[in-house]
């Protein structure tokens, strides 16, 4: 598996696990800044309520679709809840402030509902934009980091191909590019110094041979003309021809 791919991998693996928590994390974040957001709404829509009641005649009058009014016996207390209420065969969520209120020596509950419907689509909105625009952000930075890889990478197939190239019958200095990462050009400083050290060791070698072999001529020519002259020689038997026979062709 090449570097490029491999980083690359990693980096997708990564980066779909913090899209996966992000987004989540994302959504509840939004959803309770939205709800605290609903829930000053409703406390503002409570104070319009009670300055509109001062005013009027009958207190029953105020109600509507999103406000009803019961009678009470006993005071409660204000709090917040969820509800749902069918609209034209849909089911909506609805966010309920619910308060005690006193009129004319009686007390009435009252509740006042604020649809959620316009909240979650906001919500949603923001969570896929936001979403988009990291992914697109991480896939940016992806493309970038693997062009600037792929760029630190082609000085190192360079030495690497010329390391292929190399022919230790004709030894010869291998020239190296300069590279922007550190550890490139300590990895073809290492390669530098190898193919000097390979090109004095065969020329060491080679000198060493060649000195050998100029030594080992001499002698040879001694023996040879030594066994020569005695194979001229008529003195000798059939055993003692075979045997200088054997050393001449040794």
């Amino acid at each position: 598996m090449k570097l490029t791919t491999k980083t690359g991998l990693s980096f997708i693996s990564l980066s779909a696990i913090f899209f996966l928590f992000g987004s989540v994390f994302m959504y509840y974040s939004v959803r309770v800044i939205l709800a605290d957001d609903l829930s000053a709404r409703l406390f503002q829509m409570q104070s319009d309520f009670v300055e509109n009641a001062s005013s009027v005649n009958d207190i029953t009058s105020l109600s509507n679709k999103n406000i009803f009014i019961t009678e009470l016996t006993n005071n409660t207390e204000t709090s917040f809840s969820d509800t749902v209420l069918i609209e034209n065969d849909n089911y909506v969520l609805y966010r309920k402030i619910t308060f005690p209120h006193l009129y004319n020596d009686k007390n009435y509950e009252i509740e006042i509902l604020q649809s959620q419907k316009q909240t979650d689509l906001l919500i949603w909105r923001i969570v896929i934009l936001n979403v988009a625009l990291a992914m697109s952000f991480f896939l940016i930075i992806f493309f970038l980091n693997r062009i600037s890889i792929r760029r630190g990478l082609r000085i190192f197939y360079k030495t690497v191909s010329k390391l292929e190239n190399y022919n230790i019958s004709k030894p010869e200095l291998i020239s190296f590019e300069n590279s922007e990462i550190d550890e490139l050009n300590k990895l073809t400083e290492i390669f530098k110094k190898m193919s000097l050290k390979i090109s004095a060791d065969f020329n060491e070698q080679k000198e060493y041979t060649e000195n050998v072999s100029h030594e080992i001529q001499t002698p040879l020519a001694i023996i040879s003309a030594k066994a020569d002259e005695l194979l001229q020689s008529e003195n000798l038997n059939k055993d003692e021809m075979e045997q200088l026979e054997t050393i001449m062709n040794t």
